[in-house]
């Protein structure tokens, strides 16, 4: 009941709560599937559970959130919303310490080219869009390398800057 109580305050939707009584890997795997009503708000809560806490980023990785994320794109990358949740755990999760490792799971789970490929969907500054262009510079952060790749993957140059 615990559990529930904090994914309602970190999602801000109750449909997330049976969810999250099952643990942070019926979270992760809430992301892949296909019921984009259920995926926004466990991409919300994991959000708000990785934001700034290196034990909790690295706990979502172990988890496979990167992954799910890259299906959760995949899937539904034509709602905001989701992009956008999506977006800001991608951002979570590069941030912090230890947040190299985790940029480079990320580049090795394929996010770039998910996250390229929904911002060809998106036209202007959207909240996807703007969610998308954050995700990237966190993940590309100080690192010419990593900024390389994006850039081969399809990221837009200006999302780097």
């Amino acid at each position: 009941e615990a559990a529930a109580r904090s994914v309602l305050r970190l999602s801000g939707e109750p449909s997330c709560c049976g969810v999250a009584v099952r643990g942070l890997p019926a979270l992760v795997e809430c992301l892949r599937s296909g019921d984009v009503q259920a995926a926004r708000p466990c991409a919300k809560a994991l959000a708000r559970l990785c934001a700034g806490a290196a034990e909790r980023q690295d706990a979502a990785l172990a988890a496979g959130t990167l992954g799910a994320v890259v299906d959760c794109l995949a899937a539904h990358g034509g709602d905001p919303s989701a992009v956008a949740a999506c977006g800001l755990l991608l951002q979570h999760l590069a941030t912090g310490v230890g947040a190299a490792a985790r940029r480079a799971a990320a580049m090795e789970a394929g996010v770039l080219p998910a996250v390229a490929a929904v911002a060809r969907r998106w036209d202007g500054d959207c909240a996807a869009i703007l969610a998308c262009r954050a995700a990237v510079r966190s993940l590309t952060r100080d690192s010419a390398a990593l900024q390389s790749a994006a850039r081969t993957q399809g990221v837009p140059a200006q999302w780097l800057l």
